[in-house]
């Protein structure tokens, strides 16, 4: 599986960040390449996200680490424990 498919996109991360979700988290980066325009774009691991024309983009597991360990559902000793399961495909 390619990198680019185990990262949100650009757009899906202007999303969130129009929702107000703050982004400055995210572990990788689109970076604007020579033909932006023509939608040359590429990933990159940041030591800062002060290059021009970039986007955070966030990994399968920084989204996962976002999730909620628990909720607690207001009735005592029934809280949910969040589980993730699945098999990997290729």
């Amino acid at each position: 599986m390619k990198i680019e498919e185990q990262v949100l996109s650009i757009e899906q991360m202007k999303h969130l960040q129009e929702l107000g979700v703050d982004t400055s988290d995210a572990s990788m980066c689109w970076v604007a390449g020579e033909d932006a325009d023509e939608g040359e774009w590429n990933l990159i691991i940041p030591n800062n996200f002060l290059l021009p024309y970039n986007i955070p983009t966030y990994t399968i597991g920084d989204l996962i680490e976002k999730l909620p360990k628990s909720i607690d559902l207001g009735f005592g000793e029934y809280d949910l424990e969040l589980s993730i399961k699945g098999e990997y495909v290729e």
